[in-house]
């Protein structure tokens, strides 16, 4: 695992495997908001140029996939887009990232959700004050 700092002042840190990190590390990533969730999350990215026709658009492309093209992973049909298993949007680590249906990312965020609710804050220790009496 790798970090790639994203930004000119490298305020924020993406983790890239470590076969994509010097792949990655031609070009100066940056950072943004998503425009969807209030913008709690936050995606690494970069912005390409690209000419048609003597006209020039700009359009953004995204650290996850990138590594998702550079492992050979197609995506399967319009309707998949790039899943973070772990949730993490930062997190653009091979193992991490796969083509996944709405239905599927949905799925998973839900597991990831009751995994976390589940877990207990605190430890209250046992003071025998609530056994049964015998």
């Amino acid at each position: 695992m790798r970090i790639l700092y994203l930004g000119r002042r490298a305020e924020v840190e993406c983790l890239v495997s470590d076969e994509d990190y010097d792949f990655l590390s031609q070009w100066l990533w940056s950072w943004s908001r998503s425009k969807r969730n209030r913008g709690d999350m936050m995606y690494a990215k970069r912005t390409v140029t690209v000419r048609h026709n003597g006209t020039r658009t700009s359009k953004a492309e995204y650290v996850h996939h990138v590594v998702l093209r550079r492992m050979g992973e197609k995506r399967p049909t319009p309707k998949h887009t790039a899943d973070h298993i772990n949730r993490k949007k930062l997190d653009c680590q091979r193992p991490n990232l796969r083509w996944a249906t709405k239905r599927q990312q949905e799925a998973n965020k839900d597991k990831s959700l009751t995994a976390n609710i589940a877990k207990p804050k605190r430890q209250v220790p046992d003071t025998g004050l609530n056994r049964a009496r015998d």
